[in-house]
């Protein structure tokens, strides 16, 4: 049975909160000058009672992360980010943040308060403006090699070296 029936058989009839988004393009400039512009595609966006929340984003990866892992990571916070900006009517509502595992059925939600939401916004801005002064990337081999689609101009693929084990750094997230 696959991760995504498994997952409809044991959440069905979906009532739990109302779905109010899927698949949901964000967008937000990050400066003043609209000049960094985060985007994204929230996976769900549901609203439980209340003045509640919930952005979901369902991953299929064969590695669980670590609470630590969680708490570090700017995909779902960047989204909440980006999609308070665009949705003032919401801008009162308490966000929980909930990544789904589809592989071990396990869920991980925190949330994130208005220093956080600086914070990360903050290094997101520090983390491209160091990237765009770089000019020397280093290719170096990873699990993202396999979704590049510029290994083949890769200064560290070999000659019959397998698609999957050279990308570029630094990463965004």
């Amino acid at each position: 049975m696959s991760f995504i029936e498994k997952y409809y058989e044991k959440h069905f009839p979906f009532n739990e909160d109302e779905t109010l988004r899927t698949e949901h393009r964000v967008s937000v400039a990050l400066d003043g000058e609209g000049e960094i512009i985060f985007s994204g595609i929230i996976d769900r966006i549901s609203k439980k009672s209340g003045t509640a929340l919930v952005i979901h984003d369902y991953k299929t990866s064969s590695r669980l992360p670590s609470s630590k892992d969680i708490e570090k990571d700017r995909q779902l916070t960047m989204y909440q980010i980006a999609f308070l900006s665009k949705e003032p009517a919401f801008s009162d509502f308490s966000v929980e943040l909930v990544w789904h595992y589809l592989a071990f059925d396990a869920s991980f939600t925190c949330t994130r308060d208005d220093e956080k939401l600086l914070s990360v916004k903050n290094s997101v801005i520090e983390r491209i403006e160091k990237i765009e002064s770089e000019r020397e990337f280093s290719a170096i081999s990873g699990p993202l090699c396999a979704w590049c689609d510029f290994s083949g101009k890769c200064p560290a693929a070999k000659k019959g070296a397998a698609k999957e084990e050279v990308y570029l750094q630094p990463e965004l997230f």
